[in-house]
């Protein structure tokens, strides 16, 4: 589950986005929202079963659910709420 809290509000005009602190890595794509990021988590505890190699194989070695990486979400933050960056997510999201 993902909570956010707003501290404070910058000027009418001013936008800049940042994160202060977090927990966790966020789920990879198309691993089924919330219920498949916390089924993916629980298969790494268990990595012998079945089912558990079957998603590990899919999502790969590289996932280390603990890991949060304050930098690179600052990052992708940057320029957050201007025209630039909705533009830039439009066509990323549109597959340009």
């Amino acid at each position: 589950m993902s909570c956010i809290l707003v501290e404070a509000s910058a000027a009418a005009g001013a936008v800049k986005a940042e994160c202060l602190a977090g927990a966790r890595a966020g789920p990879p794509d198309d691993c089924g929202g919330a219920g498949g990021y916390e089924r993916l988590v629980e298969s790494l505890a268990h990595p012998n079963r079945k089912e558990s190699r079957d998603l590990l194989e899919w999502v790969g070695a590289d996932i280390v659910p603990e890991h949060f990486d304050l930098a690179a979400i600052n990052h992708g933050l940057k320029g957050a709420g201007t025209a630039a960056f909705r533009r830039k997510r439009e066509m990323y999201y549109q597959g340009r």
